[in-house]
């Protein structure tokens, strides 16, 4: 799909057709946004309590502006970095996922081992990316939820110092 913004000086959206306004294209983009519900963000509150974590998103800027609304609105936070100890955004760190690369560098940023630092995602491709640079990962598939899923893996790994991204 292409677009023209008119009378855009936005980088971000190139001049094609047919012509879209800066704020149609932001609603369209943040309608692939999920929920996502506060029951899943005091179980991560929990999880600080013992483990490390992190978040490493491939976020833009727009979904960042909306997602921060949503934040404040349905849990009374500005932002998920309260929830967790590390954030990185790729569109201000400069490195993405899946890049093996990206991880490593922030196992080294952060001084962590490969083997004791868990990668939670949903996408195959950023979990093969995470297990190429030696990190345990666990899949969340559709039907699953993070507070179902971890808390039996968290249990059968015995692994106090594991960390979590």
């Amino acid at each position: 799909i292409s677009f023209n913004v008119s009378h855009s000086k936005n980088p971000r959206i190139s001049p094609t057709s047919p012509e879209v306004t800066n704020e149609a294209f932001d609603a369209a983009w943040n309608a692939m946004l999920l929920d996502l519900p506060f029951h899943r963000l005091e179980y991560i509150d929990s999880l600080r309590e013992k483990y490390s974590t992190m978040i490493f998103s491939n976020a833009n800027d727009i979904h960042m502006t909306e997602a921060e609304k949503i934040f404040m609105r349905d849990c009374g936070t500005p932002s998920i970095m309260h929830h967790f100890d590390r954030v990185y955004y790729s569109h201000l760190c400069g490195f993405r996922k899946p890049s093996v690369d990206s991880f490593i560098r922030i196992l080294r940023e952060n001084g962590l081992n490969a083997q004791e630092t868990l990668f939670i995602d949903d996408s195959m491709q950023h979990i093969e990316g995470a297990r190429a640079a030696g990190m345990l990962v666990l899949y969340l598939q559709a039907n699953q939820c993070i507070t179902e899923v971890l808390p039996e893996m968290l249990r059968t790994s015995h692994r106090d110092s594991l960390k979590i991204c």
